[in-house]
């Protein structure tokens, strides 16, 4: 399992990577006039890491007990005066950022392949995407760590 829990994280850390260099470089050879070919073809792929993140932060949020706040300040305000949220808020942070982030990919995508103009800034589906492939990827390699792969 450890080696699946590599490929995947490998898979959502090169996917985070090419959409934050693509869409950071779009402006300077694409004016929009070419349809973005880039960014059809980039959907595909991009659609199965936002299932995945989508899993891999879902696995995570009930492992750590689906929401139950925080441990050692954590994220319901518990722990001492001016401590940040622990593990176990980001992991519910992590977890609704990746249902956000499906919510408005494949709501722009269907957009996209329907016709009628996507409901969502696909700018701002980029940046989140980018945030939630780097993290989830960046748990699931510590994950794979900790079952004695590296």
């Amino acid at each position: 399992m450890g080696a699946g829990l590599r490929v995947f994280s490998a898979y959502l850390v090169v996917m985070g990577l090419a959409v934050g260099v693509h869409y950071a470089i779009t402006p300077l050879y694409d004016d929009g006039s070419t349809g973005f070919p880039v960014w059809t073809a980039l959907n595909w792929p991009m659609a199965v890491a936002v299932v995945v993140a989508l899993a891999a932060s879902g696995w995570g949020w009930a492992r750590q007990g689906g929401g139950d706040g925080g441990s050692g300040g954590g994220s319901r305000g518990g722990g001492a005066e001016g401590a940040g949220v622990g593990w176990r808020g980001w992991v519910n942070v992590r977890f609704y950022a990746s249902v956000a982030l499906a919510l408005g990919f494949f709501n722009n995508w269907f957009a996209d392949l329907m016709g009628p103009e996507p409901a969502l800034e696909w700018g701002l589906v980029n940046i989140v995407f980018v945030g939630v492939m780097l993290s989830c990827g960046a748990d699931l390699w510590r994950i794979s760590r900790r079952r004695g792969l590296g």
